[in-house]
């Protein structure tokens, strides 16, 4: 597409208005601007009315004409309790009276007159050549308590409403300021009574354990539903769903029913099934499908059971599922995956949430399917959770879902058709990075007051003490790539980033949990500064914070959480020989030595002392937590995932660990690490109360 330049800045400009970003800065500083065919495809998935150049003059003097002819935004942010919105109203209005009634979260309503000419003009435009508009900021008259509220405005004939959230500026911090936990996928966690894959039980006895060695909270990856039949997607980063867990996770032998059903013991006693179940246990990888099949086996029967059984944890079901109409939904798309075999996009006809009847689908799967979703809410529930001693699961939220999963068809509108999430070509990945899921619609979300974000934030904050944030960039800005498109073609999406911040902050004090953003990669200058005011945990990763022209690490902000690896990279002993140059090697090893962490005759390779020298170095840090990977405690030398690989090539997300937790729980060395750790922790908390 070959344009007139004078047409380049018409259409950059109307890509602006919708927060397309047509240029960009990429590698080396170098500017990058956008194939004019994504810009139209971007500007088409957002709402505008254009299908050539030709559109779009008049679509620029529409939006504008839209964006001022409305007397506020559909959703307005305040700090703290106090702030102001945004009022545009003619110059020569009916009256300068306007009135505003605020309806609080709790039904308590608030009312107030103020005169808009007492308010600082913060913009202006002219419409027509006899009408102009001029923009107030109004300071809210009250304090204004944390929440989502309604805010009505009146004036003259014009009237407007606007979802008010009010939030605290700082995020949730616990009690300590010096804290570590562990860290280790569930999938990869094992017991002696696991049935291939870890479990949530298997999850509550590492909680304990690391308690009781002095640790805050165990990290894993993402628990959320997966496809694990037809289709098959298993990775925990495309879920089917950010709003359910996933079965495959369930401790079965632990669920009440279990107890009061003769065909689900006898089904696990019998021969076939031990037989089966040997089999999953033999194996070194995760068998999802295999598992799935086993486990689901008897879920089915103890579903069964209680609806069977009647009595009061069946009432307490319905109760549940009353209360949580979308369960319900979710039930029934399962159902209906389940029936066709695929996702939406291969159903033979389209079937929207709002149009589902129980004739369509199998009721047999729907109470499955609804039954593992309350189970689920109850093993998490139990596990160990103490916010004022900082105690707890730190979970991991992904920045998308699957494009053929639940919420993508339930919320159709807030997500972007025609496009996929990914990242530019940079250093790491030269050809740039398609992850394959589709993104949610900045204006959209707005619109709707953020109700989707919130849930998926809520649903979350019920279990987590800690919620590290994936890809924390993306609450600023996306990179959005054309279906069928190269990573390269895409572009850059703003999104509305001090909303979704206060969303994370109000949602993060009501629930009591602290918040780690994942900020590795291309950051923009923006990102940074924000978490810092938001008191949101930067990631510091000790690799890419070792130089081979530096004689120490790069420093450690206080605040941040610090790790040796995160879950995309290899463990310590695996990342020594390709990532630990000699030079990177030398550097570590001798700052560790400049600390009397090691001694002056270890060698570089020697990583049984590295290792836990480098932990309590973190661990003197003025890091707020340290995240240990437990699978470098036993130097193991293999990712659990990959990058950029298919299962063909990696055995990504598959890979269980070597030890089980028997095994590693009682280990002399494991445990003489963790307590050098600990030790290092409490020394520093000690030092600051002292200070």
């Amino acid at each position: 597409m070959s344009i007139r330049r004078d047409s380049v800045d018409a259409l950059r400009q109307l890509a602006e208005r919708y927060g397309i970003a047509s240029v960009y800065q990429g590698m080396d500083r170098a500017t990058v601007r956008a194939p004019q065919e994504s810009v139209f495809a971007a500007l088409q998935a957002l709402g505008a009315d254009v299908a050539t150049l030709d559109d779009v003059a008049d679509a620029y003097e529409r939006r504008r004409a839209e964006a001022w002819a409305t007397i506020c935004d559909p959703t307005a942010t305040i700090w703290d309790g106090q702030g102001h919105v945004r009022v545009r109203l003619p110059s020569r209005h009916s009256t300068t009276e306007l009135h505003l009634r605020l309806l609080q979260e709790d039904g308590e309503a608030l009312e107030e007159n103020v005169s808009v000419r007492d308010y600082k003009v913060v913009g202006s435009a002219r419409l027509v050549p006899t009408s102009s508009i001029l923009e107030r900021a109004v300071e809210l008259p009250w304090e204004i308590p944390a929440g989502y509220h309604q805010l009505e405005m009146q004036s003259g004939e014009l009237s407007a409403s606007v979802i008010l959230i009010s939030a605290p500026s700082r995020a949730f911090r616990h009690d300590r300021s010096r804290s570590w936990g562990t860290f280790l996928p569930l999938y990869s966690l094992t017991t002696g009574q696991s049935w291939g894959a870890g479990n949530i039980g298997d999850l509550g006895r590492l909680l304990d354990w690391t308690a009781e060695r002095g640790g805050s909270y165990t990290g894993t990856l993402p628990l959320l539903p997966a496809f694990l039949d037809e289709p098959f997607e298993a990775g925990p980063y495309s879920p089917v769903s950010r709003l359910f867990w996933n079965e495959f996770y369930l401790d079965i032998p632990a669920i009440p029913e279990f107890e009061h059903s003769s065909d689900a013991r006898s089904l696990v006693e019998s021969a076939d099934f031990k037989r089966d179940l040997a089999n999953l246990r033999a194996n070194e990888l995760v068998d999802y499908r295999e598992g799935i099949r086993l486990r689901r086996t008897v879920l089915e029967k103890l579903s069964a059971t209680l609806i069977d059984r009647g009595g009061d944890r069946y009432d307490k079901f319905q109760a549940w599922l009353g209360d949580h109409l979308h369960a319900r939904l979710y039930a029934a798309f399962r159902a209906l995956v389940e029936q066709h075999g695929s996702g939406p996009s291969g159903w033979p006809v389209e079937i929207r949430p709002e149009d589902v009847t129980e004739a369509e689908y199998d009721q047999d799967a729907f109470n499955y399917h609804a039954y593992v979703q309350w189970i689920a809410e109850q093993q998490l529930d139990a596990l160990p959770r103490r916010p004022k001693s900082n105690s707890g699961l730190y979970l991991d939220l992904p920045i998308g879902v699957n494009g053929e999963g639940y919420d993508v068809w339930r919320e159709r509108e807030s997500f972007a058709a025609g496009f996929t999430v990914g990242a530019p070509p940079d250093l790491l990945g030269p050809e740039g990075q398609n992850w394959g899921f589709p993104p949610l619609n900045p204006l959209v979300l707005r619109e709707h007051g953020y109700r989707h974000f919130i849930e998926v934030i809520q649903h979350h904050m019920r279990h987590a003490s800690l919620l590290r944030i994936d890809h924390i960039m993306g609450l600023h800005r996306q990179f959005w790539i054309p279906e069928g498109a190269e990573a390269k073609d895409g572009l850059y999406v703003h999104y509305p980033a001090d909303d979704l911040y206060a969303i994370l902050s109000l949602e993060s004090h009501r629930n009591q949990t602290e918040l780690i953003g994942e900020d590795l990669g291309t950051v923009p200058p923006a990102v940074r500064p924000a978490m810092e005011k938001h008191d949101i945990s930067r990631m510091i990763i000790v690799p890419f914070e070792v130089w081979e022209d530096s004689t120490s690490l790069n420093e450690i902000p206080e605040g941040s959480l610090t790790a040796l690896n995160t879950h995309d990279m290899p463990p310590v002993a695996g990342l020594w020989q390709d990532w630990f140059n000699s030079d990177r090697q030398a550097t570590l090893v001798a700052l560790l030595q400049g600390h009397d962490l090691l001694a002056a005759d270890v060698e570089p390779d020697d990583l049984e002392a590295v290792i836990p020298a480098t932990l309590e170095f973190l661990g003197r840090s003025d890091a707020r937590a340290v995240l240990v990977n437990l699978e470098d405690l036993w130097f193991e030398t293999r990712s659990q995932n990959i990058p950029g690989t298919t299962d063909d090539e990696h055995d990504n997300w598959r890979r269980i660990a070597t030890r089980t937790f028997e095994e590693f729980s009682n280990s002399e060395a494991v445990l003489r690490q963790l307590t050098r750790l600990d030790s290092a922790r409490r020394q520093t908390e000690h030092d600051d109360e002292e200070l």
